[in-house]
């Protein structure tokens, strides 16, 4: 029975708007955490991996966005998924300053990148595909920060100017000439 109103509880947290699901995650419902992890998890990693170009950083800074809105205090998130991004921009900004003050670790990553790890048995297809993702990630990392954020929110995962106005901090209009001008860097 208590997994029957789980589904249902789930199921009912599916249909609410993120302001109540945000609430009930601020006022600890389990259920309700669940679903802000299902709806924004990917988008907030992705976001991370632009800003940051590394996987792992990715994941720990999407992990710690998280813990952060759980300790987050109800009623303190007037908008939800523009909270979310800033928390994220700002947790990889400060893992960027920290990776400046030891260089010796950022130079340890470059050099564990997957792409460089060819194995025998990658067919062709494999290679190929893993060098053109290679030229993305290199074409992607030589942009500015703000420059590849845009680009990834809008290209990779189809975010709207007003979304992506919010979690940038700016206005749609701005972030159509951003993006217009992300592109422009991207394809030089």
């Amino acid at each position: 029975m208590a997994s029957q109103t789980l589904t249902l509880s789930t199921w009912a947290a599916r249909r609410r708007p993120d302001e109540d699901i945000f609430d009930r995650t601020l006022r600890g419902d389990p259920v309700a955490f669940s679903e802000v992890y299902r709806r924004y998890q990917k988008r907030i990693y992705g976001y991370c991996l632009a800003r940051s170009l590394d996987p792992d950083t990715a994941a720990d800074a999407t992990q710690e966005v998280f813990m952060r809105l759980l300790r987050a205090d109800p009623g303190s998130i007037d908008n939800p998924r523009a909270w979310l991004f800033t928390v994220a921009r700002n947790i990889v900004i400060d893992v960027g300053r920290k990776r400046a003050r030891t260089p010796e670790d950022a130079a340890a990553d470059d050099d564990s990148l997957a792409w460089d790890r060819l194995k025998a048995t990658d067919t062709a297809d494999e290679v190929l595909a893993r060098s053109d993702a290679r030229d993305v990630f290199v074409a992607l990392r030589s942009l500015r920060p703000r420059y590849r954020t845009a680009l990834v929110m809008r290209e990779i995962h189809g975010e709207s100017a007003k979304d992506m106005a919010d979690a940038l901090e700016t206005t749609p209009g701005a972030v159509d000439t951003l993006v217009s001008r992300a592109r422009d860097a991207f394809g030089a």
